[in-house]
């Protein structure tokens, strides 16, 4: 009897120890979103294709048949079916980088927001584990 009441405290102790090290994961990661999201704009790596590569005027997109019917027609008009975009002209380019960066941001807190969430959901005690102020 003894020994079936420590292996049962064995089991429950390593479900405990797997939360914690979880826990000192999830801190880690609000810890370096912290430092992400403190970055200014322009000195986020850029992500993606180089500058002159970005939106060689190809458009890849699957359109639902209920929008334009089984078979729609691809010729350019003055009045598409399709919606067309132009290639990225050299003004375009920055603004489009400039959204990569905003969306990245955007990314990372949402990414906080989930791992603040997970914290909570322990309970708070981020003290006990080492999360420093």
């Amino acid at each position: 009897m003894f020994k079936a009441c420590m292996e049962q405290c064995d089991n429950e102790l390593l479900t405990v120890e797997a939360h914690i090290a979880s826990l000192k994961r999830s801190l880690a990661h609000i810890a370096t979103l912290k430092r992400s999201l403190a970055i200014p704009n322009e000195d986020i790596p850029q992500m993606g294709p180089p500058a002159n590569e970005r939106n060689q005027g190809i458009q890849q997109v699957m359109y639902l048949p209920s929008m334009y019917g089984e078979f729609p027609s691809y010729e350019y008009a003055p009045n598409p079916v399709l919606p067309f975009r132009e290639a990225f002209n050299v003004n375009d380019r920055p603004a489009a980088i400039n959204r990569d960066k905003l969306s990245q941001k955007a990314w990372w807190k949402v990414n906080l927001t989930f791992f603040g969430d997970q914290k909570e959901g322990f309970g708070g005690e981020e003290a006990r584990f080492g999360e420093e102020a």
